[in-house]
């Protein structure tokens, strides 16, 4: 595993579940676009977020919206019904940011949320002092 940011649109809406011992988890999937006119790709990530921040995401969070996620990415591999091996790019998110305008706010104040950004206001003297490290 290894730690990385993506920016991204969210694929689909995100899911908010239980696990059995009744913590909040929160998956969706991030596509993120490189390379330009025939040559552009699309890679997709499956993220997910756990208690609070899986809450929020699922609240906040629509699909086609841009979002950045910050935490480990992992490779996830499979055998699917064909016998072929499948692979899926993974990230187990720590934080992550909706890069889209809440209802009010200005385009550049967009809505953020983690544990790193909850535990300090920002500073307005400080450039990116309210950024969530990404």
């Amino acid at each position: 595993m290894f730690s990385a940011s993506i920016i991204g649109r969210l694929g689909g809406t995100p899911e908010l579940r239980s696990t059995s011992a009744g913590k909040q988890v929160c998956s969706f999937t991030v596509a993120t676009d490189h390379g330009w006119g025939e040559n552009k790709k699309t890679t997709w990530t499956k993220v997910v977020l756990f208690g609070k921040d899986a809450e929020n995401a699922a609240a906040w969070l629509s699909k086609g919206g841009r979002v950045a996620a910050t935490g480990d990415v992992y490779l996830d591999k499979w055998k699917g019904n064909d016998g072929s091996e499948r692979t899926t790019l993974c990230m187990e998110a720590r934080s992550f940011e909706n890069l889209e305008p809440r209802d009010g706010a200005r385009r550049d104040e967009p809505a953020t949320r983690s544990r790193s950004a909850a535990a300090t206001p920002p500073d307005d003297d400080i450039p990116f002092s309210g950024a969530t490290g990404i």
